[in-house]
């Protein structure tokens, strides 16, 4: 069994943490107002990232609880986490993408990328992936939230 560190779980909890009070403090913060259904966005995006934060922490702080005697209070040493930087700054111009280009080319277009540089070559594979998860987001955000998003500023262009 390799050797693992309680540093990242601790981490995690910290993180974890952070989110949860955070999600107790967002409905507060953002004061729905505006044209049906636009005045749900605001509330909504937080809500639900920050909910991911707290899940995404959940096993770290089951791991941290239980505190197994082989695990040791280390940071993981394999330097600079190149592939994580790389993925954070593709995720960072897929947000940005979502006003320029509108929900759905920036999924699809987000999604076939990391697909593919993740080696799944097949154009089936990652288009077809792509194509099916986007229409999935599709659906959750304007069918089962209600929630519409802005005009993407590249349609501007044709106006």
């Amino acid at each position: 069994m390799s050797e693992r560190s309680r540093t990242s779980d601790l981490f995690m909890v910290i993180l974890g943490v952070l989110g949860a009070l955070l999600l107790i403090l967002t409905p507060g913060q953002v004061v729905p107002r505006g044209l049906y259904p636009f005045y749900k966005g605001p509330r909504i995006f937080p809500i639900l990232a920050l909910s991911l934060v707290v899940l995404a922490s959940l096993p770290a702080t089951f791991r941290l609880l239980r505190g197994r005697s082989g695990m040791i209070w280390r940071v993981d040493g394999h330097g600079m986490p190149g592939r994580a930087a790389i993925f954070l700054t593709i995720s960072i111009v897929f947000l940005s993408g979502i006003r320029w280009i509108g929900l759905e080319l920036s999924c699809f277009l987000y999604l076939a990328g990391c697909l593919y540089w993740l080696g799944h070559r097949s154009p089936a594979r990652y288009l077809g992936i792509s194509i099916i998860y986007t229409a999935i987001v599709v659906v959750i955000f304007k069918v089962v939230l209600g929630l519409y998003m802005p005009t993407p500023l590249i349609m501007k262009l044709f106006e």
